[in-house]
């Protein structure tokens, strides 16, 4: 895609930003905690100054109701969570600016319910009425919620946008392998090309 392409596609007035799965525990475990805050500083500013809104969603548990299903995605996350990055002295610094960005009483956040958070009625709903064609993802995990749902926002005529430092996951190696299979599909981009875009 040209700059003039992704310029038009990511013009303020046009973009809504999603943000997936804003919680301490999960923000807790990922390992680019300060590549995230970071991330988050520079968007939630340029949010507030251009007018974008947010939306929050929080995962729901899966809705499975085969017990043996259950037992295999159980095992399948405790796996994944065996493989978190080892803890820093620097995460409570992280882990403290992160509770910025969490949802409050004034932020519009919906309940969905799977790995794609457009199979819920209010997220999609929600972004209809903002009358917007750019989602903007962020949040976690980039391999799971965000990747599922950034190729959902794409089949439901959305240009879907990740935001790949404020996007992150248990291990680096496959935050790098699940960004590699989104950019196939939808664009990645991070805050540095945002910049050139909406300035610093």
């Amino acid at each position: 895609m040209t700059a003039m392409g992704l310029e038009s596609i990511l013009e303020p007035s046009k973009t809504l930003i999603v943000n997936m799965n804003y919680s301490m525990d999960t923000f807790s475990r990922i390992f680019s905690k300060m590549e995230v805050v970071m991330a988050l500083d520079y968007l939630f500013e340029k949010a507030s100054v251009k007018g974008i809104p947010m939306i929050y969603t929080s995962g729901a548990p899966h809705a499975v109701h085969d017990s043996e299903i259950q037992e295999y995605m159980d095992a399948k996350r405790e796996r994944a969570l065996r493989g978190s990055a080892p803890k820093s002295v620097l995460d409570r610094t992280f882990e403290d600016r992160f509770r910025y960005f969490l949802p409050d009483s004034k932020s519009t956040l919906v309940t969905v319910s799977g790995f794609d958070a457009f199979s819920s009625p209010a997220l999609a709903d929600a972004v209809r009425a903002s009358g917007k064609r750019t989602v903007l993802l962020t949040g976690f995990t980039t391999e799971l919620e965000v990747y599922v749902t950034s190729i959902s926002a794409l089949s439901r005529n959305y240009f879907s946008v990740v935001v790949s430092d404020a996007t992150s996951t248990y291990s680096e190696r496959v935050y790098y392998e699940a960004l590699d299979l989104i950019s196939r599909s939808v664009e990645v981009i991070d805050t540095r090309d945002l910049m050139k875009i909406w300035g610093e």
